[in-house]
């Protein structure tokens, strides 16, 4: 018995539980676990909420970029107010009433006219606000769910009231953008500021962004309230590119040397060929037009370089060209700088029809002719013409050409006030043997001597100084070399050659002076469309994004010293991934040839080694597949 109780004692002092010291040893333990485990989860609720912000802000930016961009480079009229609505009450099962007009836009396309009003209003959730697009195009409505989750507005608000600002606030002023650095640089002719704040979060954060959207793709934007950081590339900014006019004299005093015109025309686009230019062509003789390859007739045709075969088939009517007639050169500036019913493009501001930003002005001669005797596009006044410039024709005892001092100072007076305050490059090319020879000018003109060279008829017409000052005005001259070549015209006003030898050079030089030294990527699929999603290319410490709106990027390569330098060209190959495509291959060219580049690895993905050199432009596409 007693044994018995000897083994209950012990079994009872076995459960007895913990001594004082191993309780609090334990109770310490367990403290600096949970404080791990605690401060685990802080952080990674923390990261969770950064996360949650930007996917909501690059979902926000992505879905302003597959519409706003495509409108913004439409829209020839911005509308403000709150109340504007196409289609009147309701449109594509949207009811006008029920929100504010945040930034609508109209705009005629082939006798058609569109509106577009972005909505501020309720998303269908109660107490849920978004943004849609509601479109109106000869009263066909459409609608589009562009944002969601938009904190609700205060109370007081009504629809038909300006949407808070404190909310989604759109600022079309922004033309310019100024980096870390200083440096100021244009991000877009028509662009916008859009600032969007979303629902709070459990805890109280509100996901904001601002998000700047050009006419032609959307520039990086800050985003919070994440700690958010960019990648190491910086986006790349590149002046190849925007629209351009290049006028061409085909007048009969060319005679056998058109083919020459037309080659050098054609080595003009070829260099361009790829790149992001928007290349309209001007003809003139006794009037102008336009080559108009596809049909379009419109008064101004630009075509999109980038796009593949168009610089063949600008080419091809180049190519039909012939030297005949007279020298109109006022109806060639008027073409360039006016629409046809004598209004300024700059006051236009028809994006389908630009002030372009650059016009080379080839002619073979001094003007014979004007347009109050020929003319395309309506008869527009000018002020009167002077007495000492009335003179329809006057003959050069030296050269026997004829001369139209009444055409010279109407052509004047059109690139002095076609140009939108000097907005506008106007380059003069002279080539041939008038502009080694002089033209007689009446004694009553202002200039120093009479007779006077051509070439300064020219120049002075470019300088942009009215012909009662003619003697004080300057342009940069550069001549051609003996041997054809040509040096630095980067800056040059006027450029003249004394053949047509040097033609083709000439505008090479101009082309290479534009977009020389310069890399443009696109991604397009096999059937030579844009691919509908953003793909990130990468060199030289610096990043484009193609995308379904933004479908070419272009890089400015430093080559300093003028020396050759080899690249090597990433592409993201996570973009191409989430969109479940793959890299089939690389199409590349260099002023209309075709090269293969060198794969950087084993595969197209990997991306390709290329020679870059100040004379040419090279362009690469990136051909995917599913």
């Amino acid at each position: 018995m007693s044994e018995v109780r000897t083994r209950r004692r012990r079994r009872e002092g076995a459960d007895r539980g913990l001594t004082l010291p191993e309780l609090l040893i334990t109770m310490v333990i367990i403290g600096l676990v949970g404080a791990v485990v605690t401060a685990g989860v802080s952080v990674t609720l923390r990261q969770h909420e950064a996360t949650r912000g930007r996917v909501d802000v690059a979902r926000w930016e992505q879905n302003l970029g597959m519409w706003l961009p495509d409108d913004l480079s439409s829209a020839a009229t911005l509308h403000d107010d709150a109340g504007f609505a196409p289609c009147g009450g309701s449109c594509g099962g949207v009811d006008m009433g029920a929100g504010s007009n945040v930034l609508g836009m109209t705009w005629d396309d082939a006798g058609r006219t569109t509106s577009v009003s972005y909505r501020f209003m309720p998303d269908g959730t109660s107490g849920a606000y978004g943004l849609f697009r509601v479109a109106c195009s000869n009263g066909n409505c459409s609608s589009a769910r562009v944002l969601g989750d938009l904190t609700a507005p205060d109370d007081g608000w009504s629809p038909g009231d300006p949407a808070p600002s404190s909310v989604i606030d759109v600022d079309a002023s922004l033309n310019n953008v100024t980096d870390d650095d200083g440096l100021t640089y244009a991000i877009g002719r028509r662009s916008l500021s859009v600032t969007v704040n979303g629902i709070p979060a459990l805890d109280g954060v509100v996901r904001s962004s601002r998000v700047s959207v050009a006419a032609g793709g959307a520039a990086l934007s800050t985003l919070e309230p994440a700690q958010y950081e960019g990648p190491s590339f910086v986006q790349a900014r590149s002046d190849c590119g925007g629209p351009i006019t290049l006028i061409v004299d085909h007048s009969g005093s060319i005679g056998g040397d058109m083919w020459r015109v037309n080659q050098g025309v054609a080595e003009f686009v070829k260099a361009l060929e790829g790149t992001p230019t928007r290349l309209q062509i001007v003809p003139f003789s006794t009037a102008a037009s336009v080559l108009d390859p596809y049909g379009a007739g419109t008064w101004n045709v630009y075509l999109d370089l980038s796009e593949p075969g168009v610089a063949d088939d600008l080419i091809d009517e180049v190519n039909t060209l012939t030297a005949t007639s007279l020298t109109n050169w006022e109806d060639a500036l008027n073409r360039a700088f006016y629409t046809s019913n004598g209004t300024s493009h700059a006051v236009a501001n028809n994006p389908a029809a630009p002030m372009p930003e650059l016009v080379v002005f080839f002619t073979d001669g001094v003007p014979t002719w004007d347009r109050l005797r020929n003319r395309t596009g309506d008869l527009y006044t000018l002020p009167a013409v002077p007495a000492a410039y009335a003179a329809t024709n006057t003959t050069n005892s030296n050269t026997q050409f004829v001369f139209s001092p009444r055409g010279w100072w109407r052509a004047s007076e059109i690139a002095v006030r076609g140009n939108g305050g000097d907005a506008v490059r106007l380059l003069g090319v002279g080539v041939g043997a008038a502009f080694s020879q002089s033209t007689n000018v009446p004694n009553s003109w202002a200039w120093a001597s009479d007779p006077v060279a051509n070439q300064k008829l020219l120049g002075d017409l470019i300088a942009g100084g009215s012909p009662a000052t003619s003697t004080n005005s300057t342009y940069n001259l550069v001549q051609s070399n003996a041997d054809g070549s040509w040096p630095d015209v980067s800056a040059a006003d006027v450029l003249v050659a004394p053949n047509f030898t040097y033609f083709a050079s000439a505008l090479r030089e101009i082309a290479l002076g534009e977009c020389g030294g310069t890399l443009t990527v696109q991604t397009r699929l096999d059937d030579g469309t844009t691919a509908p999603f953003n793909v990130t290319f990468q060199t030289e410490g610096e990043q484009v994004t193609t995308s379904r709106v933004a479908k070419s990027g272009t890089f400015d390569i430093d080559l300093a010293g003028g020396t050759d330098k080899t690249v090597t060209l990433l592409v993201d190959q996570a973009d191409l991934t989430a969109a479940g495509y793959t890299a089939e291959r690389w199409e590349c060219m260099l002023a209309g040839e075709d090269f293969v580049p060198t794969l950087h690895g084993a595969a197209p993905a990997d991306g390709v080694d290329l020679t870059i050199s100040a004379n040419g432009a090279v362009a690469c596409t990136l051909i995917v597949s599913k």
